[in-house]
């Protein structure tokens, strides 16, 4: 083995220790995890190990190789910010692809201000990407500024007494459900039956096509 590729080796394994060290990649994966595993099955370096990218996923890293792959297809989609973002709040790749417009390596951009991405505001945004969520999700715009005192209850936006109809909580979990399939099928049906799977899923956009053609009327 020459001097590059004993370095490689030396690296890789290295790597590989930390991951086992800290439980295995099941936990969220860092930016850095998620280029280390890009380079690897692009350079195929885990052929070292005399194992197929498959295995290697397996045996050496205790993931699958779709978990892998889905690692590797969020840095190519969003970037390093995603890892950064995620390692701080909870966020679904499809609520993250909603508000993504709203963040950037210099932060989250909420309410006017822009929230740095570091640890010391986790709080801060958690609370801006759980109100970018839900705007995204019902669709509305911006909240608008607060209405002046001499305001009537009448004269505030439509927006906000719209959010407070019973069919939005629907609407939400709808959203939540939709997300779901999306990570659930992003590697194809699985085990499922592909025509019955086709099947529902006509059924189901049928059915909501019925609701909007309704709502147009």
């Amino acid at each position: 083995m020459d001097a590059g590729n004993l370095e490689q080796a030396l690296d890789l394994g290295a790597w590989i220790g930390r991951k086992q060290a800290f439980g295995g990649m099941a936990g969220r994966c860092s930016a850095a995890d998620a280029h280390c595993l890009a380079t690897l099955r692009e350079t195929k370096g885990y052929k070292g190990f005399g194992l197929t990218w498959e295995e290697f996923c397996s045996a050496r890293l205790g993931i699958s190789r779709a978990q892998a792959d889905r690692t590797i297809r969020m840095l190519e989609e969003f970037g390093e910010t995603y890892f950064y973002l995620t390692g701080l709040v909870s966020i679904a790749p499809a609520d993250y692809r909603r508000i993504a417009g709203a963040v950037s390596a210099d932060g989250v951009e909420h309410a006017g201000e822009r929230i740095p991405i570091v640890p010391q505001n986790a709080a801060r945004l958690a609370g801006a990407v759980e109100n970018l969520k839900q705007q995204a999700r019902l669709a509305l715009p911006a909240p608008e500024p607060a209405a002046t005192p001499a305001a009537t209850p009448a004269a505030q936006p439509a927006a906000a007494k719209l959010i407070e109809d019973p069919v939005w909580p629907a609407i939400d979990r709808l959203q939540d459900v939709v997300g779901e399939l999306e990570r659930r099928l992003a590697d194809g049906p699985g085990r499922l039956n592909l025509s019955v799977l086709m099947t529902v899923l006509g059924g189901t956009s049928e059915r909501l096509g019925r609701l909007h053609r309704n709502l147009r009327a």
